[in-house]
């Protein structure tokens, strides 16, 4: 539940103070999320890259610009909280270029005909999603697969056999 900060401490206020200098740094804004009390206060700021992934020293830069605004600004409280990271992998896709950016990586998408998992293969600019589905080659549209989230594959063990505390003979 969120924080009910008496104007202007509401989400909506901090997303127009902070956007512009999110988009500045050539990021993509995805939210704000305010929680905790008038004394200790937590903003959580999340925030995304479309030409690539998000590292710890966007997080870092952005975070030190944010602070540097929010401490000029009179009534935030004393002791707030600043977390500023990236959506997660398990954050849903539901824009292009989303998409586009991962390509070549798993999806799932529960809420198409009982379930779709498959690989992205390409993504075109009108918004066409090309799936490797179970080797055959399947043709949605972004908002056909609006929700799906990236499926981390783990590697097959090499000898399934095997215990895992089992060494081998040398």
């Amino acid at each position: 539940m969120g924080l009910k900060f008496k104007d202007p401490w509401t989400p909506e206020f901090l997303e127009r103070l902070i956007r512009p200098l999110v988009e500045a740094e050539r990021l993509v804004w995805c939210g704000v999320r305010v929680s905790g009390n008038r004394r200790q206060a937590l903003f959580q700021v999340t925030v995304d890259r479309e030409d690539g992934f998000i590292t710890i020293d966007d997080c870092t830069v952005l975070s030190r610009l944010l602070q540097d605004i929010l401490d000029l600004e009179t009534g935030v409280p004393e002791n707030y909280q600043l977390i500023v990271s990236s959506p997660g992998i398990d954050s849903p896709l539901s824009l292009e270029w989303q998409f586009r950016k991962n390509q070549g990586r798993f999806i799932q998408c529960p809420e198409v005909g009982g379930g779709l998992e498959g690989k992205i293969i390409s993504v075109s600019p009108s918004g066409v999603v090309q799936l490797e589905v179970r080797g055959k080659s399947v043709t949605k549209t972004v908002s056909e697969l609006e929700g799906a989230r990236v499926t981390v594959m783990m590697p097959e063990r090499k000898n399934p056999n095997r215990k895992r505390n089992e060494t081998r003979n040398r």
